[in-house]
């Protein structure tokens, strides 16, 4: 994403983590069926070239600053609000380490909601306080996001991930899924003594004899083919991408024709990671 211009991202968390219900409140202050007192506050994080993050969350505090926070909420005396808690979620790709994180939270702007300033918790201290790599964090956050990202799929394979899709783990293996698009991307181990060449023979064994269209591409020390068609579910994308030792299988689902491009695109963008061989 070195060429992206720099964007705000906005994420928001529905509830505290365990929390299914309100007993009272509503989506800024709350109260949860069961106990616990939250208010929804913001967790900024910066990323490297200008651009950021801002998760809507939930901070746990007491019943006393709950109150404290309704009496104030959207009034003149709501600039002055701080709230010491924990934070009340699961925030990736930092994960389960900031749950129960304490934390405090100061009205910056009063158009705004409260933002987490301060906590005693490192890992929760690192991310208020760092800057960090946008594709290493977009790439392991369990959503969509509305930018494209450059997309781990092993220690030696990415490749860019479009706005819109979501990573989902389903009993094939994990898959990126967005409306009317999926995308599947496999890796393989071949020998190191076979050649790109006979590699894709092998590999195609069986494909479709006459696809709507097909493609060979050579360059950086391998081979991508691909081929494309149209079924009685949609249309169908088979693309890969070999070099010695290696290869990734690419597999494009979409419903719209002139979404080919797109394919094409998501295929051409199947690299092997700088890390790797």
């Amino acid at each position: 994403m070195s060429d992206q211009e720099p964007y705000d991202l906005d994420l928001r968390v529905e509830l505290p983590d365990g929390v299914t219900a309100r007993e009272w409140g509503n989506d800024l202050l709350m109260r949860a069926e069961g106990g616990g007192a939250f208010v929804r506050v913001l967790l900024p994080v910066r990323l490297r070239g200008g651009s950021t993050i801002t998760f809507s969350t939930w901070l746990r505090v007491s019943e006393e600053d709950l109150h404290r926070a309704f009496l104030v909420w959207a009034k003149p005396g709501y600039g002055e609000l701080v709230l010491d808690g924990t934070l009340a979620n699961t925030i990736l790709p930092w994960g389960p380490d900031m749950l129960g994180a304490p934390a405090t939270a100061a009205v910056l702007d009063p158009a705004h909601l409260p933002t987490l300033v301060e906590s005693g918790h490192p890992t929760l201290l690192e991310v208020l306080g760092l800057e960090w790599d946008a594709d290493d964090t977009l790439s392991r956050m369990g959503c969509a996001v509305p930018v494209p990202v450059r997309q781990p799929v092993t220690d030696r394979w990415e490749f860019e991930r479009t706005a819109g899709l979501a990573p989902v783990q389903t009993a094939e293996g994990l898959r990126f899924v967005g409306p009317g698009r999926t995308v599947i991307v496999d890796v393989l181990t071949t020998p190191e003594d076979w050649e790109p060449e006979y590699t894709l023979e092998t590999l195609l064994r069986g494909a479709p004899a006459e696809p709507e269209g097909k493609l060979l591409e050579g360059g950086d020390g391998g081979l991508r083919h691909a081929l494309w068609l149209q079924t009685a579910d949609g249309r169908e994308f088979y693309g890969h991408v070999v070099r010695r030792g290696t290869a990734a299988h690419v597999i494009c689902l979409y419903s719209d024709p002139d979404d080919l491009a797109w394919a094409l695109e998501v295929w051409r963008s199947v690299t092997a990671r700088s890390t790797g061989a």
